[in-house]
């Protein structure tokens, strides 16, 4: 038996149960949405299109840290030559 792969509501982003989201009250309550693919046009999401966004956020993350880490390293070694000179 293969599992079947979850869609999205291309609004809110909560999961689908079918046509409609599975925690209705949920996607009503923090969205206002009511979507259903049988009545709007836009289509579903696909699980491999949001884990692919989330995927693109966190490598976007990664870099701004990265760049981070570099620039606290390179003030270390500052503050390590301006230590040396004073003792």
């Amino acid at each position: 038996m293969t599992d079947m792969p979850n869609f999205y509501c291309p609004f809110c982003r909560h999961i689908l149960d079918g046509t409609t989201h599975k925690y209705s009250d949920a996607a009503w309550v923090q969205f206002n949405c009511e979507y259903d693919t049988t009545i709007d046009e836009i289509k579903p999401l696909t699980e491999l299109f949001i884990k692919q966004e989330i995927l693109i956020e966190h490598k976007e993350r990664q870099k701004q840290t990265n760049k981070k880490i570099k620039v606290l390293k390179l003030r270390i070694s500052e503050l390590n030559s301006f230590k040396e000179k004073i003792l």
